[in-house]
């Protein structure tokens, strides 16, 4: 702070040493006299006025205005410093450097901390899905290209993005990346990335830095436990047709002579049962009686009852990490150990996953030399092979017809149940 003193027209200051070299500017309300200190702090100001107000400004200082009645007594004016915030500068990593955002040629994203930790989930790739430009979700449900960056590149080899963590190409699954150690992720969108990682960076990059000691970190523990819990799917959410619908639709192509190629077929094309059915009744082994009541029991089933009761069930994830951070200015560390169980909403599909990771970093030669040692072990397990509704098949690619079922009278599982 400065010690000014008011006496007069005149202002004597008595400012701490190290900033006896500057002036400062004092300047009149509602006129354009201005005064600068010399270099003793003392200036002068001529004003016809009895009731002045002065106004003191400095550089990196707030600003004081007063209003006096002159003559005055001596007074001191306190000026505080002014809180200047420097903004930060937006880093992008493309795995052989970091380069600030108005010096990268190429089209990137960025995503820092905050915005990964947005959405809760064990999966970095829901964790990037809706707040990532340019990155492509295949939400057919494809297991080979479930991302993609530019597009297709390539027909007959691998068209998943290169991965990069912390400098070195990744050639394992995404999804087996803890979330809760990744710092900040960069992706690559065009061609410019192919100057650095050459041919594979075709289709595109996706450079994730994990989590290191900064310099000036005190130690600290963290604990993060979640738990996510969803209902299970409603098939009755998407309106289709009923049962009696499909019955009685099939009914009137059958009068059409519409499944007649299929009857002549000679690859034996299955046929539903409600097909059957007027094929037998129209051959006269079914009496229209035994027709009508074995139509109206198919009328009375739907599909969808034992999707909802035999395939869905309620998912639960659940993530437990624990990390220590920290850095002594020439030894930084980083430790973290995580545990992930997650129940599908398929019935008997579920996964697990244990990681661990260290990262460490000394600086030696005042800054001019850092080694670094990275530890990271990953265990994955999965288990279950429900594919849900689209797994189970009547003829090819014809799903179940609707008025089907996962299992007979008597409780047992049917052919058309999945292992």
């Amino acid at each position: 702070m400065l010690l000014l003193k008011i006496q007069s027209f005149r202002v004597w200051y008595s400012p701490q040493k190290i900033e006896s070299r500057f002036r400062y500017h004092n300047q009149i309300g509602g006129t354009n006299q201005v005064a600068i200190t010399d270099e003793e702090g003392k200036f002068n100001l001529n004003t016809p006025n009895q009731e002045i107000r002065l106004t003191f400004s400095f550089i990196g200082y707030q600003s004081q205005t007063l209003d006096l009645i002159l003559p005055t007594d001596p007074l001191t004016v306190l000026m505080e410093l002014e809180e200047t915030s420097l903004q930060g500068v937006e880093v992008f990593a493309t795995g052989y450097q970091e380069i600030p955002k108005e010096r990268q040629t190429g089209s990137f994203v960025g995503l820092d901390r905050e915005l990964i930790n947005r959405r809760i989930s064990t999966s970095i790739l829901d964790r990037l899905e809706d707040v990532t430009p340019g990155l492509i979700f295949n939400r057919t449900g494809s297991t080979t290209d479930p991302i993609s960056i530019r597009g297709r590149s390539t027909i007959f080899s691998n068209a998943a993005p290169l991965i990069i963590i912390d400098n070195f190409p990744y050639d394992g699954p995404i999804e087996n990346i803890n979330p809760n150690d990744v710092e900040s992720i960069s992706i690559l969108r065009d061609a410019a990335a192919a100057s650095i990682w050459g041919a594979r960076a075709g289709n595109g990059v996706i450079v994730i830095t994990t989590k290191k000691g900064v310099r000036g970190d005190s130690p600290r523990v963290t604990l993060v436990a979640n738990s996510t819990w969803a209902e299970r799917p409603d098939p009755f959410y998407q309106p289709l047709m009923s049962s009696s619908e499909v019955v009685d639709m099939e009914r009137r192509l059958f009068s059409e002579n519409f499944y007649l190629n299929q009857e002549n077929s000679p690859f034996r094309t299955p046929l539903t049962p409600v097909v059957e059915s007027l094929i037998q009744n129209r051959e006269g082994l079914l009496s229209n009686a035994e027709l009508q009541t074995r139509l109206e029991s198919f009328r009375n089933l739907d599909i969808r009852n034992d999707y909802r009761d035999y395939l869905y069930q309620s998912s639960w994830n659940q993530q437990y990490n624990l990390n220590v951070i920290g850095n002594s200015g020439k030894y930084g560390y980083y430790l973290s150990a995580g545990w992930d169980e997650n129940q599908s909403n398929l019935v008997g599909n579920q996964s697990s996953r244990y990681t661990l990771l260290s990262n460490q970093n000394l600086n030696l030669l005042d800054g001019k030399l850092e080694l670094g040692l990275g530890i990271n072990y990953i265990l994955s397990t999965q288990s279950g092979s429900n594919n849900g509704p689209s797994g189970i098949r009547f003829n090819g690619a014809q799903p179940l017809y609707a008025y089907g079922s996962l299992v007979d009278d008597s409780g047992n599982s049917t052919h058309f149940t999945p292992e």
